[in-house]
């Protein structure tokens, strides 16, 4: 007698998850906010508009420093740090760079030295070797009228300590506005309680000689963070509501 075989089929979903993070601007300044819009977190005063887009994987301290006068503005660079948690890191440190570019060619060929002598196969090894030297620039030269892209820092490297998503929501997969909605964990902040600040301190001048200077502090916080299956960031990505935020944004994956 053949007894029926069952198959049984186990769907399976992949338990990789997303931590995503949220930024949020520190106590605001009375004078020269930032402000954020649809491109960026703006500062502006009355000589530079500074955007900044956060969005990467660890973060990216990426921002789009724009000159609007009609002279030159300077940077420097030994003035001005990423200041992380309270912890300040240089833009700019007083060493050489040092490279090295080599390049090796082997060639092959038919032929002889001793013209009794009958064809034999030769090699023939050529090398040629290069090194680089460069400097980072300490002052940086924006003219009149145009911007720079600075992007020299990640916000975090690991998931943040401390972070405990002590809460749980309940969302929507924006791909399948009529699945069953995913349990999210989440935990909100404020600038008094944040896992991590971070500072964005730059020096800048009018002259090159820097005869006078000011400078420009934007601080941020961390204001959420919540852990997403991939399933869901990945179709959180897809979203433009979600694209159009996504600069006060970053993720870490697990």
């Amino acid at each position: 007698m053949n007894k029926p075989i069952i198959l049984l089929l186990i769907l399976t979903c992949s338990c990789k998850s997303v931590y995503l993070y949220t930024v949020a601007q520190n106590v605001k300044p009375k004078v020269d906010q930032t402000e954020p819009n649809s491109k960026g977190f703006v500062y502006e005063n009355d000589s530079l508009t500074m955007t900044y887009n956060f969005w990467s994987e660890h973060g990216s301290l990426a921002f789009v420093l724009y000159n609007k006068l009609s002279i030159p503005i300077y940077v420097d660079w030994k003035k001005s740090s990423f200041i992380y948690n309270g912890g300040k890191f240089d833009y700019w440190k007083d060493q050489t760079n040092v490279s090295s570019v080599s390049q090796a060619n082997s060639y092959q060929y038919m032929g002889t030295i001793d013209p009794t002598s009958p064809y034999q196969l030769f090699n023939i090894s050529r090398s040629a070797s290069v090194s680089l030297v460069s400097k980072d620039e300490r002052v940086t030269f924006i003219p009149p009228h145009s911007y720079i892209f600075v992007c020299r820092f990640l916000i975090t490297a690991t998931v943040l300590p401390g972070v405990y998503l002590s809460s749980t929501k309940e969302v929507i997969n924006p791909r399948n506005l009529f699945s069953k909605t995913c349990k999210v964990q989440y935990d909100e902040y404020w600038h008094l309680n944040t896992p991590l600040t971070f500072r964005n301190f730059l020096t800048f001048s009018t002259t090159e000689k820097f005869e006078s200077e000011f400078y420009v502090d934007n601080s941020f916080y961390i204001s959420s963070v919540q852990q997403l299956r991939l399933s869901l960031f990945e179709s959180y990505e897809d979203d433009k509501m979600f694209q159009d935020s996504s600069y006060k944004m970053f993720y870490q994956n697990e």
